[in-house]
């Protein structure tokens, strides 16, 4: 390592994290460039091990149920094709969405 440090509370990002760095030379830890990170939008979602594949689906299944998901879904499509589409809807969506993005990870 070549140095480290920290940042104060709030001092780069609003959160109740605190920033830490680190300078590493790559070349003496990894030897060589380091690991290529994959962007997000490049990573699948798969799961080969069918048996951890399905106790996941089925937790995950579990969690929409019980939070009501599926049903709360059908009713905000329903209003939204009743109604037409405006702000307040759009924000039950994304909250919807992230909610369900939220159980996934």
């Amino acid at each position: 390592m070549q140095a480290a440090g920290f940042r104060a509370l709030h001092e780069g990002i609003i959160s109740d994290h605190i920033m830490l760095s680190a300078g590493i030379n790559l070349d003496r830890f990894f030897g060589g460039k380091g690991p290529w990170i994959t962007p997000p939008q490049f990573r699948e979602f798969s799961i080969d091990n069918i048996e951890k594949r399905d106790k996941f689906l089925k937790e995950l299944k579990t969690i929409h149920n019980h939070q009501n998901l599926p049903a709360r879904m059908y009713a905000l499509e329903k209003e939204i094709e009743s109604t037409g589409i405006n702000d307040i809807l759009v924000t039950r969506y994304n909250l919807l969405d992230d909610e369900l993005i939220d159980s996934i990870c």
